[in-house]
């Protein structure tokens, strides 16, 4: 019964013992640089070429442009990168890929970091 009690005392003086040691405060993320999203894409189709304009915000180093066939409402998009776009630049020129329904996605990168995804649909008749 003796050795019982001193068990019990002694689980919970280390238990109260180690209850201080980790963390005492929530974490917290650090200030991370961010990278705006291009906005208000436009497309002008003349011919069999497309140009894609957007407010550039004028910080990014490049931006990745990805094209997606849309093939129903419900299906998955399967994006495929089509050009690197310099930073400087507010529009793109690429060619007809053919009839159907698309989707384009415009990412902007800095330094490594991704801005959100800037989506326009779009048809070619």
């Amino acid at each position: 019964m003796k050795n019982k009690r001193i068990l019990i005392i002694s689980f919970v003086f280390i238990c109260l013992f180690f209850s201080g040691c980790g963390r005492k405060a929530m974490p917290f993320v650090t200030d991370m640089e961010t990278v705006p999203m291009p906005e208000n894409l436009k497309i002008v189709s003349k011919d069999q070429k497309h140009t894609l304009f957007f407010d550039n915000k004028g910080n990014a180093d490049y931006f990745v442009l990805e094209l997606s066939q849309t093939e129903c409402e419900s299906c998955p998009d399967s994006f495929v990168k089509i050009a690197e776009i310099e930073g400087e630049r507010d529009y793109h020129v690429f060619s007809d890929f053919g009839q159907g329904r698309y989707k384009l996605r415009l990412t902007a990168v800095k330094n490594d970091i991704k801005s959100k995804s800037a989506l326009k649909e779009f048809e070619i008749r």
